[in-house]
């Protein structure tokens, strides 16, 4: 009877021993686990930083290219204003020439 309780003791021994190493075992499989699902995260965050970069430089240069337009457009409407008030100024200065001619010319009859 004390040789089966040895046998068992050894045998509940064992049993401790096994499921302490795999306790240990599947302690280290959780660490590597949590390794790689860490690894993968940081992996994930530079990739989604890539992404979020490559984002705002199309978006930066969306808006340069629409700002450069705009700029085009403003330059268009300024030099149209310009050329606009060019001819006006030149109407006006031809009309005002017009009447002095035809003063002129009144006067110069009135003489004669």
């Amino acid at each position: 009877d004390l040789v089966n309780l040895r046998k068992e003791l050894e045998q509940e021994k064992q049993d401790a021993l096994y499921r302490q190493k795999q306790q240990i075992l599947m302690m280290s499989k959780e660490d590597e686990i949590r390794a790689l699902r860490e690894e993968y995260e940081q992996e994930a965050t530079v990739f989604m930083e890539g992404i979020r970069i490559e984002y705002e430089d199309a978006q930066g240069k969306g808006i340069e290219i629409a700002l450069s337009r705009q700029q085009e457009e403003l330059e268009k409407v300024h030099s149209n204003k310009i050329d606009d008030a060019l001819t006006l100024q030149e109407l006006r200065l031809k009309e005002e020439n017009e009447h002095i001619l035809a003063n002129a010319l009144e006067d110069s009859r009135m003489y004669l």
